[in-house]
């Protein structure tokens, strides 16, 4: 009886350090995979590595298969296709990515992202310089954009002008509306 007990111990003793070894390894690889995750989202929106990158994980399993239930982003500047944004906040839910890419740091890393919700700030000049540089194929010289800011559900006042060159000849354009 003795004997029995003993082996009994033993594999209890191993069960246990086999579960405190796996939970380790478990938070090891969350750690890793949270911190590559993070630096993935980092590059891909190229954001300055001031910016705030929060993971919510799901279970291990889905974290494995390449799941994690949230991210949200913050950053006090970023930029978009080359124009500079102000106060960015991403919030994404139910996002997938590949887990092998991930780990050899290759592109793309995200797959998909199932619900997204983003706000950012961008100054008047700032726009004006991006929409300068897709409008000077067509003629376009000068561009200036007043932007007044909106409130709830209106959208904000916006005042364009622009000087460009049609047919050799330069002429004044001037939009007002909302943007």
């Amino acid at each position: 009886m003795g004997c029995i007990r003993r082996v009994v111990g033993c594999l209890t003793t191993l069960a246990l350090v086999a579960a405190v070894l796996a939970f380790g390894a478990y938070l090891l690889l969350m750690n890793l995979m949270q911190n590559d995750l993070a630096d993935a989202v980092r590059r891909k929106f190229m954001l300055p590595p001031s910016s705030t990158v929060t993971i919510t994980p799901g279970s291990f399993v889905d974290s494995l298969s390449g799941k994690v239930n949230a991210f949200q982003i913050e950053s006090r500047e970023a930029s978009i296709s080359g124009t500079r944004i102000e106060s960015l906040r991403l919030d994404a839910e139910n996002i997938s990515f590949n887990v092998v890419n991930l780990f050899l740091q290759r592109d793309p890393i995200l797959r998909e992202v199932e619900h997204a919700k983003v706000s950012f700030a961008i100054a008047p000049e700032a726009l004006a310089d991006a929409w300068l540089a897709r409008v000077k194929r067509v003629g376009v010289k000068k561009l200036t954009m007043k932007l007044e800011e909106g409130t709830g559900d209106q959208l904000p006042y916006a005042d364009v002008d622009a000087v460009a060159d049609v047919l050799g000849k330069e002429i004044n354009l001037s939009v007002k509306g909302f943007f």
